[in-house]
């Protein structure tokens, strides 16, 4: 893996997914760009999830609410 990825080489852990399209030569790939949704990050040696990730995902999944004409839940509080 490049040298993006930690040294404990997680980066499926740290993304809720990963778009095999960006790079079609390597399962799981090895560009960082296809890794989608990163909501941990190494700290201290360990996988953590970040409040900074968990917001960035909420806002994405209220957006598939709407493309559902469903009304997404409220998220007042994430936003702050």
């Amino acid at each position: 893996m490049r040298s993006w990825n930690a040294a404990d080489g997680t980066p499926l852990r740290r993304h809720t997914w990963f778009d095999p399209q960006e790079d079609p030569e390597h399962d799981p790939p090895h560009e960082k760009q296809a890794y989608k949704l990163p909501h941990h990050e190494v700290i201290d040696g360990r996988v953590r999830v970040v409040w900074a990730g968990v917001r960035s995902a909420m806002q994405v999944h209220e957006q598939h609410y709407k493309e559902f004409d469903k009304e997404p839940p409220s998220f007042d509080e994430i936003r702050s």
